[in-house]
């Protein structure tokens, strides 16, 4: 369960595990995205440029799933936060080789944000579902807006330490 990720990266672009080590304190292995509104991670970007996220082991119950993703800029509190147009969106068409196959998928922005804390938001109606690993700190899960106090979402985050900053908001939803 502490796996590194292991993705293909240019040398100036670093994969952070945004995820703790071992299992959740609940028992849970893994949560499905149709169950809930959103399901989101808060993370810190501490070093370089946030230019992408990655879903690692990606786990789609029958091989596909459309997935919703969106990305806000942390206003102190989640109910602020997502008051806000997110500062990126896209809408995901992700397949497997089936229920058994596994990758790590990655998401490119295609530009930059600056160092900062960011919630990450997935929503789906098809068959995603995120592991469950134990808490690790500065990273906090949430569920329909209500923190998972029992462990983080396996995804990690992509820095870029030479990106120049593009901050220049996603408008279509």
């Amino acid at each position: 369960l502490n796996e590194e990720p292991n993705l293909k990266i240019e040398e100036s672009e670093f994969v952070i595990a945004a995820y703790g080590d071992g299992g959740s304190t609940d028992g849970e292995s893994y949560f499905s995205v149709a169950n809930y509104d959103s399901v989101g991670q808060k993370v810190s970007v501490t070093e370089g440029k946030f230019v992408g996220f990655v879903i690692n082991s990606l786990f789609l119950q029958e091989g596909h799933a459309e997935i919703n993703f969106k990305v806000f800029e942390w206003k102190g509190n989640y109910a602020d936060t997502v008051k806000e147009d997110p500062i990126y969106y896209t809408a995901i068409e992700a397949e497997t080789g089936g229920p058994g196959d596994h990758p790590d998928y990655r998401i490119d922005f295609g530009k930059a944000f600056a160092e900062g804390e960011y919630l990450v938001l997935f929503e789906s109606e098809d068959g995603l579902c995120l592991w469950s690993h134990g808490k690790k700190a500065g990273i906090t899960s949430f569920m329909d807006g209500q923190e998972y106090t029992h462990g983080t979402f396996k995804l990690s985050y992509i820095v870029d330490i030479y990106a120049e900053l593009d901050t220049e908001p996603e408008t279509e939803i």
